[in-house]
């Protein structure tokens, strides 16, 4: 009743209440500049994209509200770069409003900054003032200094937005960044401006079957995040521009003696290869139970002269298949029963080579269409699939939902 008459009588009274003033004791901002020219200040004449790193000394002045040197600040403030790959430390302490640092990183690429911002502690809060450098120009990456890394289970850059450098005829450096496969949840680049087996080849992936991309278009640019799917780096949300359709690029032969060193098959991660002499082998244990569940076989790989099993460390050197999604109809079908196929030789068999570094082996072929089998082995259906190609999600469905003939009115099978 009372909070109620002081109310009231306010409104009679024509009584107003003053909003604190704002704190203007701290930076306003910060004015960031090198010490010395980093170079590529014209965007015409971008850096090289630099994997190594390179160090620039900044001054870094707090500027006050009156815009002049805040001379009684001191404090420590944050460091980013953006977009690269900071390697030196993520703050440094300006005293009496000054301070001169050294900031090392790498793998700028497009307009990059150096950031400064005053975001406190929890026990101090910060002003959030912050400033910026001037732009210094970088070029685009390519694939291969996206994908190159001596971890097969890492990318050098995870977790980073990235623009790679595709077609253009004006640009003295302009990639051949070629489309080599396309799936139901993205689709394959190889820049062949690299030689083959070079970290040249990356997936994207869309969720979804992308619109108005075939086999063999260029790509003036491609843009997206760079993740870690089970040990197989792939562009995320990838955004592209197709310059012009060519012809599909050649598939090259993988040398199978590499199989056994993981990091040169690293270096052909996502590219489109042929397998020369293999065999299937269901000699594990949990083979057919994988089979099954996952519509992935193991194969033996052989010397393609002895056609003798290639050697890692004393056991044979193996790589895992999948077709269910593409292929269906290429079946083995005593895995039904867990019971043991017979092995087969095949003399050569094209896919894209994957990663998963959970699986056992770890490296996998994924066929693209029944095209991929040699001949003799093609299935009755394959001029059928070939009309109506498949081309599925990157995990098969469980094996006893398979031969359900409509799932939410959607058919699962032909």
């Amino acid at each position: 009743m009372r909070l109620a008459l002081l109310i009231a009588l306010c409104s009679l009274l024509g009584c107003t209440t003053a909003a604190p003033a704002p704190d203007r004791t701290g930076p306003l901002s910060f004015r960031v500049t090198f010490v010395e020219p980093p170079g590529g200040e014209d965007s015409a004449a971008p850096l090289p994209f630099d994997v190594d790193g390179a160090t620039h000394r900044i001054t870094i002045e707090a500027i006050g509200y009156d815009r002049q040197l805040l001379t009684d600040f001191t404090a420590t403030v944050a460091l980013k770069v953006t977009p690269a790959q900071l390697l030196s430390a993520p703050f440094v302490l300006v005293q009496n409003g000054l301070a001169q640092t050294e900031v090392t990183f790498s793998r700028g690429l497009g307009q990059v900054r150096i950031w400064v911002s005053d975001e406190g502690t929890d026990e101090t809060p910060g002003s959030y003032a912050t400033g910026v450098s001037d732009v210094v120009h970088y070029e685009l990456p390519t694939v291969r200094q996206v994908q190159e890394t001596p971890n097969t289970t890492t990318s050098p850059m995870e977790g980073s937005y990235v623009h790679i450098r595709g077609w253009d005829p004006e640009n003295p450096d302009s990639r051949d960044l070629r489309v080599t496969s396309v799936t139901n949840d993205g689709f394959y680049v190889t820049d062949l401006n690299d030689p083959p087996g070079s970290y040249n080849s990356l997936f994207a992936f869309s969720f979804s079957r992308p619109d108005g991309l075939d086999v063999g278009m260029r790509l003036e640019r491609l843009s997206g995040k760079i993740e870690e799917f089970l040990g197989f780096t792939e562009m995320g949300f990838p955004d592209w521009v197709v310059a012009e359709a060519d012809e599909a690029p050649a598939i090259e032969i993988l040398d199978p003696f590499i199989v056994c060193d993981s990091p040169a098959m690293e270096a052909w991660e996502s590219s489109v290869v042929k397998v020369v002499a293999l065999e299937s082998d269901f000699g594990g244990i949990g083979d057919c139970e994988d089979y099954n569940e996952y519509g992935q076989w193991p194969a033996r790989l052989l010397d393609p002269k002895t056609l003798d099993p290639i050697q890692c460390g004393g056991d044979d050197a193996r790589i895992n298949v999948v077709n269910i999604n593409t292929v269906p109809s290429y079946t083995f079908d005593e895995c039904g029963d867990f019971g043991r196929p017979d092995d087969r030789y095949i003399s050569a068999l094209t896919g894209i080579l994957r990663h998963n570094q959970y699986a056992s082996p770890s490296w996998i072929l994924e066929v693209r269409s029944c095209m991929d089998f040699p001949p003799e082995l093609r299935p009755a259906d394959c001029e059928a699939q070939l009309r109506l190609p498949l081309s599925g999600p990157r995990k098969a469905p469980q094996y006893l939902y398979r031969d359900i003939p409509e799932c939410e009115g959607h058919l699962t099978s032909r």
